[in-house]
């Protein structure tokens, strides 16, 4: 004798837990394009964690989607190679909630290749990356980007300028090697133990500069006994060192780190 099937209200709260990875794949007959949409912003919605949905027509995927906090994060990949080429600007990338640019883009890309009328199977998993979260919680950038602060590429000069305008006031000097200092004190010498500490950090292959990745930045502070701090960075025309007060390195390090995320 088979056991009775659950309660109703006990099979929505295990359709519900799709959005833990826990239902097994949905299929819905959808009329219209229209409807088709509706089913799958309705899935998107049922996703507090992060999940990547794959909506198929049975045969071929159609589109893939990320999804958190009941958001569409991205549009991974849709399966058309003719209209993927279409809506290359907004494929796989942070989607800004905020951005009617944004909005409209989704929605005409939702209607060009979602069909009018067929059956369509929506399949659940984590996303990439999310084994390192342990398949709990949110990566960061999904909480920037769920709050309506999308993690940006600015212009690298650009970001470079912003800073040097910012803490022009802590700033001594720029110190680029091969006697290239730009000073924002005067043209007093630096100290000669600080040139020292310098030119071995900015050393290729041997100094700290070989850690420092484009767009990051590396904030020393304590050499030589000198109440100086040291930020290593790759300026516009090659790696550099500012020369700063040494205890302005923390605001410094945070305002860096800050400048891509402006809402």
């Amino acid at each position: 004798m088979s056991p009775p099937p659950p309660a109703p209200d006990l099979q929505a709260a295990l359709a519900r837990t799709a959005a833990f990875g826990l239902s097994p794949d949905l299929r819905f007959a959808a009329q219209s394009g229209e409807e088709a949409i509706v089913f799958l912003l309705d899935q998107v919605k049922t996703c507090q964690l992060p999940r990547r949905l794959t909506l198929s027509d049975g045969h071929r995927a159609l589109l893939r989607v990320d999804a958190a906090g009941g958001r569409l994060l991205a549009l991974v990949s849709i399966g058309e190679a003719g209209p993927a080429r279409a809506f290359a600007d907004v494929l796989d990338r942070p989607l800004n909630a905020r951005s009617e640019t944004d909005a409209g883009q989704v929605a005409d890309c939702l209607q060009a290749v979602l069909p009018a009328a067929v059956t369509l199977t929506v399949t659940t998993a984590r996303p990439e990356g999310a084994a390192e979260l342990g398949g709990s919680g949110l990566a960061p950038a999904q909480v920037l980007q769920a709050l309506g602060f999308v993690p940006a590429s600015p212009d690298p000069s650009a970001r470079y300028a912003d800073l040097i305008a910012a803490a022009e006031d802590v700033l001594v000097a720029l110190y680029a090697g091969r006697g290239e200092t730009r000073h924002f004190r005067g043209e007093a010498a630096l100290p000669d133990p600080l040139t020292t500490c310098l030119d071995r950090l900015l050393a290729d292959p041997a100094g700290l500069i070989g850690l420092v990745a484009p767009g990051d930045i590396l904030v020393l502070t304590g050499f030589a006994d000198l109440p100086h701090g040291i930020a290593l960075l790759h300026a516009p025309d090659g790696p550099a060192a500012l020369v700063f007060e040494g205890e302005a390195g923390a605001d410094l390090a945070a305002f860096w780190a800050e400048v891509p995320l402006a809402p």
